[in-house]
């Protein structure tokens, strides 16, 4: 869960917050965890991920989503609250829903989890409502839609080629995400490298 303090927008621990869920979004992406998907509600689980939560309401969701062998499918924000949720265990699955997606194709085993705009919700403690809404309508635009976009985007960008952008938009921008200032196409992250935890100072116990 993240603190009142991490919640303000510009501080370095809400900037890290957000930079967190970027990179987090790519790495679930790349390890096939999540399935981005256009005309998606939010977060849409398949019959064995279901189960998992109806079987065990107590669960924090982030156990499912570790534990269940099927990835969700995902619109952009969706993806996003996923990240968030693997990372901030402080979400129970007795708070899912359980419901038809929008735009179901005929798939009667997958049901959307997410409460009514329950991902939108939750992000908001980290990112502003403009920036949630431009890129979840980034994600949902057809190419020429928008002129603010970089062709790389709009022309010919399946849904993880879009979701893969975003994500850069936000990690080249310091954490925000901007209309006006995209990376080239050929951008590459640098490379987040895991801060080492001190020694101990204390003496070991002997026998």
């Amino acid at each position: 869960m993240l603190s009142e303090k991490a919640k303000i927008q510009g501080t370095p621990q809400n900037v890290k917050a957000r930079l967190d869920i970027a990179y987090d979004v790519l790495k679930l992406m790349a390890a096939e965890k999540i399935l981005p998907k256009r005309r998606r509600s939010y977060v849409v689980a398949t019959s064995a991920v279901l189960d998992l939560i109806r079987k065990n309401p107590f669960w924090e969701l982030k156990k499912v989503f570790i534990s269940a062998k099927e990835a969700c499918e995902v619109c952009a924000l969706g993806a996003m609250f996923v990240a968030d949720i693997r990372r901030n265990s402080d979400y129970t699955c007795d708070k899912t829903v359980e419901r038809a997606p929008i735009y179901s194709n005929n798939d009667l085993e997958s049901k959307e989890i997410t409460p009514d705009r329950g991902a939108n919700r939750r992000l908001r403690s980290i990112f502003n409502s403009s920036e949630l809404e431009d890129i979840e309508a980034a994600f949902e635009a057809f190419s020429g839609t928008d002129h603010r976009h970089p062709t790389y985007l709009t022309e010919n960008a399946n849904a993880n080629q879009k979701l893969t952008f975003l994500m850069h938009n936000i990690i080249w921008n310091n954490g925000y995400f901007s209309n006006y200032n995209w990376p080239p196409a050929d951008y590459i992250p640098h490379v987040r490298i895991a801060k080492k935890k001190p020694k101990s100072n204390c003496l070991k116990v002997t026998t």
